[in-house]
């Protein structure tokens, strides 16, 4: 079972995506040239730096300019910074879409090698993506088949699925 996602990696699409969200409010919010208030730079600072990005001259910036209240800084810096990362989560998302199968695969192993909490941690990664509607229909099959402890039906579907593509 060496190839198994990562567990850092099983929710972390969908917290970036969240994440990201939340810094896109902020790039709106300085955008928008209203007063921005001590509380809100200290939110905006605690949010960059929970990024916990190393080494990143961007978000330095950004921490430095929260810090000092430099909102013409921010407005001039965040965007860049949203731009990156949001880059970097579609290449994140597009490197697991493509092993998709592979997902497939380590959770029928799993059931096999009867490592249910394994399969159940492969298929939260597996939902994160963007699936086929076949796909789509064998996630949610195997879904219900873990949640109602019946790793027989789960892999009887992953058989019957594997047969067809």
């Amino acid at each position: 079972m060496d190839n198994i996602c990562p567990p850092s990696m099983i929710f972390s699409s969908a917290l970036d995506t969240q994440r990201l969200d939340k810094l896109n409010h902020f790039c709106f919010a300085f955008e928008s040239g209203r007063e921005i208030d001590t509380e809100y730079f200290q939110k905006f600072t605690a949010f960059i730096k929970s990024f916990n990005i190393a080494n990143n001259k961007l978000a330095e910036i950004l921490i430095k300019a929260g810090e000092k209240e430099d909102a013409q800084t921010i407005r001039k810096t965040l965007p860049v910074l949203y731009k990156e990362l949001k880059s970097q989560l579609a290449a994140n998302n597009e490197g697991i879409e493509g092993n998709v199968q592979e997902l497939i695969g380590q959770i029928k192993q799993a059931l096999q090698d009867d490592e249910t909490k394994t399969a159940g941690d492969i298929l939260k990664a597996l939902g994160t993506v963007k699936l086929s509607s076949a796909e789509r229909e064998l996630y949610f099959t195997l879904y219900d088949s873990l949640v109602t402890d019946k790793p027989d039906h789960a892999l009887i579907a992953i058989n019957k699925y594997l047969e067809v593509i």
